[in-house]
């Protein structure tokens, strides 16, 4: 006698077949040719679009419709451009504008930097350039002093010599040849390939010495 199998009492339901040699905490997939075993659910089983083969390093996330993407984990790429008792100034006109919030009167900080910690991000002589798109930290520390009494000075960071940051950090160096500390720290949204440099203004014609700097980038996760 037949029997529907929709219709078997509970009673005579028996367990898929190879379960008493599975493992524990394993399911059954499907191997797309009539056949599968038992195995732990990972990444490629939660969305079926994931390439396990690049997910080395990654985090499995929602994507917000349902499914999962994967992406770089925090702190994943980050990088600093450093000096370490720098001697050699930096000579600047005068900003048009005394209260530098313009951006025409910054010129490019082009000493040579030292690098440290990189990873994810590559230098260049003054710059870093982001290789994993997504938001980060920014964190700026600073030593500096003028060769001019009661200079107002700043500081930005400014994306392919176009796009400057909207704020900069701005200090008063009092007394010429006195070292004045000046820290910022932000959460910026970068581009792959986006080259990171630093612009000073100063509302008087001077020589600039920035004689310690740390200027830091950390990966905080996609946008």
């Amino acid at each position: 006698m037949s029997i529907e199998h929709k219709n078997i009492p509970e009673d005579g339901l028996h367990e898929p077949k190879g379960i008493s040699i599975a493992s524990a905490s394993r399911v059954y997939k499907s191997d797309g040719a009539g056949s599968g075993s038992w195995v732990q659910v990972d990444s490629d089983t939660l969305k079926g679009t994931i390439n396990n083969a690049s997910a080395a390093d990654l985090q499995v996330v929602t994507d917000g419709s349902g499914g999962f993407k994967t992406q770089p984990t925090p702190a994943s790429s980050f990088g600093t451009m450093n000096l370490t008792d720098n001697a050699t100034t930096k000579a600047v006109t005068a900003a048009t504008d005394t209260t530098l919030n313009t951006n025409t009167d910054f010129v490019e900080f082009d000493l040579p930097m030292e690098f440290d910690s990189l990873q994810g991000i590559t230098a260049g002589p003054n710059y870093l350039t982001i290789d994993q798109s997504g938001l980060y930290l920014v964190d700026l520390w600073a030593s500096v002093k003028s060769s001019v009494n009661a200079t107002k000075f700043s500081l930005k960071f400014v994306l392919n010599d176009t796009t400057f940051v909207t704020r900069g950090p701005k200090l008063t160096l009092g007394s010429l040849g006195q070292i004045y500390n000046m820290s910022a720290n932000g959460i910026h949204t970068f581009a792959a390939n986006d080259q990171v440099k630093l612009y000073i203004a100063a509302d008087k014609s001077a020589n600039i010495t920035i004689e310690d700097m740390t200027f830091q980038l950390v990966y905080l996760g996609g946008v």
